[in-house]
């Protein structure tokens, strides 16, 4: 089933309403409260695991709406929304969504965020925007194992659904004007009036879950072919991972074993001053152990030698279903809602290294209005390798000013970083795509 199929296909109507959807092939209409219209795929999807299944839905609903509420207001409310009730996932991405005169779809604003459900990973793609005086809020669920299958088609659902005038007697509700959300003062000197969303980060930081160990006992553990150190047992013991007598436990041999036998790998590596940071991941099968020292966003501006030492030397260890990766991936990388703006721009490479050491290193004298933007949020270089890609990734996390992509030309001292921006929501595709490749190279190698 493709997008183009959907344009084509059959429809969805609720008179009541006035909402319209499209209705795909293997797709039926289910029953929903009054206002709201919701279709959901016939048949399940594999989720995270052999066992785990998930029934992908989109969801429409319209509702009236006080005075002065317009679409950022409607968009900062499903922003504050998903950071307050995904408490195992990430938000992703935050857009304004495009006008397209061919198709007309609505506008308004687009959320994309993903939570861990059981060992299933879910995707959700949620579209606002108001329609005299009521607000249109389109909600996509699905597997995020099944992104490459799943998202095409349920983004033109998204994108293909109307509204017109409804039959039911609605009274537009009462009040004041409301207050529309903080605009960004950026773009608002530039005549555009998009939200402020440079506290985003802040109210979801990347605190990964598990066992903090020592990252030399882990290191030890995992490595040790007999009986483990005596300097380490305590530690080791303490987390459940020894037992008493020296010899790893149930818990400790199984993450040893996907240590040791994997068949598939991904790392990111980063470094704030001196601090070597990294998420490492070891595939076997569904399963992904996830080794992470602490994110470089989760570091202080100007971390001290202590603070250093502990985001290094202590790890989180944990066992997760390989669906969770891009997720994984993306909370390291600080990966969220942000605006780019601007162009690729060309920086002599020791000037971005000199730069993402030291946020006093001044710009280039000819950086435009978006490098300077750039230049004034605090920086972190990220490096992806995995198994099967040709290249690494090389990403630039500058706050509030969003990612950029660095693709380095030429050695030595003439070499140049060519920093693309990057939307957030296509930057976490392109994770979602590298993990889908790791993962099924790593279950169709031998064991």
């Amino acid at each position: 089933m493709s997008a183009d199929d959907v344009r084509t296909g059959g429809k969805v109507s609720d008179p009541a309403s006035g909402l319209r959807l499209p209705l795909p092939a293997g797709w039926s209409r289910v029953d929903g409260p009054p206002g709201h219209v919701t279709i959901a795929a016939d048949r399940a999807w594999s989720a995270g695991g052999a066992e785990v299944r998930f029934r992908p839905t989109v969801t429409a609903s319209r509702v009236p709406l006080a005075p002065g509420v317009d679409a950022a207001a409607l968009g900062t409310a499903a922003l504050a929304g998903a950071l307050a009730s995904v408490e195992d996932g990430r938000v992703l991405a935050y857009d304004v969504s495009a006008d397209d005169p061919a198709t007309g779809p609505l506008t308004g604003r687009r959320l994309l965020f993903a939570h861990r459900q059981g060992r299933a990973t879910i995707a959700v793609l949620q579209a606002v925007t108001v329609v005299d005086g009521h607000g249109v809020t389109v909600t996509a669920s699905f597997p995020l194992l099944q992104w490459a299958a799943l998202r095409p088609l349920v983004g033109a659902v998204v994108d293909g659904v109307r509204a017109d005038a409804p039959t039911a007697a609605e009274v537009p509700a009462a009040g004041e004007p409301a207050e529309g959300p903080r605009r960004d003062p950026w773009f608002a000197a530039r005549g555009e009036d998009l939200e402020d969303l440079a506290r985003v980060a802040e109210a979801q930081p990347a605190p990964a879950a598990g066992l903090r160990l020592s990252r030399a006992a882990f290191d030890h553990l995992a490595g040790a072919r007999r009986r483990v150190a005596p300097e380490f047992r305590d530690e080791l013991v303490a987390a459940g991972l020894l037992r008493a007598g020296g010899r790893p436990s149930e818990d400790g041999a199984g993450l040893v074993a996907l240590a040791r036998e994997r068949t598939g790998h991904l790392r990111l590596e980063s470094a704030r001053g001196a601090a070597p940071l990294a998420l490492d991941v070891s595939l076997h099968g569904a399963d992904a152990l996830v080794v992470t020292t602490a994110a470089p966003g989760e570091l202080p501006a100007d971390p001290r030698g202590g603070e250093l030492r502990d985001a290094a030397g202590v790890v989180t260890v944990d066992v997760v279903d390989a669906s969770l990766l891009p997720v994984v991936l993306a909370g390291f990388v600080g990966l969220g809602p942000a605006w780019s703006a601007g162009g690729a721009v060309e920086l002599p490479q020791d000037l971005l290294a000199r730069r993402a050491a030291d946020p006093r290193t001044p710009p280039p004298a000819d950086a435009d209005a978006a490098l300077l933007r750039a230049w004034a949020q605090p920086w972190f270089l990220c490096t992806l390798h995995a198994d099967g890609l040709d290249a690494d990734r090389l990403l630039l996390n500058a706050g509030a000013a969003g990612t950029y992509v660095v693709r380095t030309q030429g050695e030595g001292p003439a070499s140049v970083a060519r920093l693309q921006p990057v939307p957030s929501a296509l930057l976490f595709e392109d994770l979602v795509r590298i993990c889908d490749a790791v993962v099924d190279r790593a279950q169709l190698s031998p064991r």
